[in-house]
């Protein structure tokens, strides 16, 4: 079978095959508006040499020890494959789509790295909490163990078809499901014992590495937060971590959530909403932060406590600061920060 390479300008690539094509795209999640076109069209022109010529032809960068692990969790399928080479990140891996003619089976995560697999763990178990708790429409690990001296590989069920449809506002299939996650995972703790504290301590041990004005404004974020907090019962529950439109589909009027990797079991109510509104005005709108802030705050109709922004600023920089090596200040991390810099200037 052949293969075609898709890359995009932020550096991810694909490995989609030229069979089973809309199928096999499944795994594609753009963010701009050039591969989503790509993404419609492909199954309808693919076989048109002349019109996708540019996309090089590769081989299939799986051995015959993942394959053959594969066939083990899904025997008597003839497997096809289609893969996600990762985003760029300390935490980057593989992503592999499983799937049968037009049946996507499930899909599988594969890693050297050990904190990598510190994280499948970490999903292993926060999904089994979630399914034990009655939280419906997530998935099932079906596998999770090392396949040879390096690797680890994770496995898990899904329910995406062709029907499912990935939404890029918020809905209220969204808020339908992250009621249930709140009402099910709900917690009254000591601010000080709960994952969000957790987090803010973390952060504030990395606040050297960043400017000095801006370790000025995260160190009085946190001490603000932590001053009112303290020492108080909260309502907490859990949060994904990673709520955006390319980790959730919807079908038959219900929303799927996966990649629960960066779960936290006890933050404050509301972060994950923040969280997708603001990944989707960065990596689809395009906005500057000036106009993200602005939106949040002044639109009517999703209008966002300052308090709760100002929470979820600093709990995604905890994530995005503290996965990174030594110092790094990536793109988007600069982003958040500039966002709550400008939320510390005008709420003070």
């Amino acid at each position: 079978m052949q293969y075609w390479e898709l890359q995009n300008s932020d550096g991810k690539y694909w490995i989609i095959p030229t069979k089973n094509v809309s199928t096999a795209l499944g795994i594609y999640q753009p963010s701009y508006w050039k591969g989503k076109l790509l993404k419609s069209i492909l199954p309808l022109f693919g076989g048109i040499k002349s019109i996708f010529s540019p996309f090089p032809l590769v081989e299939l960068p799986l051995d015959s020890i993942l394959v053959k692990r594969l066939e083990g969790v899904f025997p008597n399928h003839r497997l096809e494959f289609s893969l996600f080479l990762g985003t760029p990140s300390v935490h980057q891996k593989t992503v592999i789509q499983i799937f049968e003619g037009h049946k996507i089976l499930g899909y599988a995560k594969v890693s050297e790295k050990e904190r990598v697999k510190q994280l499948f763990d970490h999903e292993e178990t926060i999904l089994q909490e979630l399914s034990e708790k009655g939280i419906r429409n997530i998935p099932k690990c079906l596998f999770n163990q090392k396949i040879d001296d390096s690797r680890t590989l994770f496995v898990m069920t899904t329910e995406k078809n062709g029907d499912s449809v990935t939404e890029h506002s918020w809905t209220e299939w969204h808020e339908a499901f992250q009621e249930e996650l709140r009402q099910k995972t709900h917690k009254s703790v000591l601010f000080e014992d709960s994952d969000f504290a957790h987090l803010l301590k973390e952060l504030s041990l990395r606040t050297d590495d960043m400017p000095y004005e801006t370790a000025k404004v995260v160190a009085a974020a946190i001490k603000s937060t932590m001053t009112k907090y303290q020492g108080k019962l909260c309502d907490m529950s859990v949060m994904h971590g990673d709520f955006t439109p390319w980790n959730i589909f919807r079908q038959n009027d219900h929303l799927y959530v996966y990649d629960w990797e960066y779960a936290q079991r006890t933050c404050p109510i509301g972060l994950d909403k923040c969280h997708f509104l603001i990944q989707s005005f960065i990596f689809e709108r395009h906005w500057n932060t000036k106009q993200i802030l602005g939106y949040l705050i002044n639109d009517k109709r999703n209008s966002t406590n300052i308090e709760t922004l100002r929470m979820y600023l600093l709990a995604i920089l905890s994530i995005y600061v503290c996965r990174e090596s030594e110092g790094t200040m990536n793109v988007n991390i600069d982003a958040y920060l500039k966002l709550l810099a400008q939320l510390h200037e005008s709420y003070k």
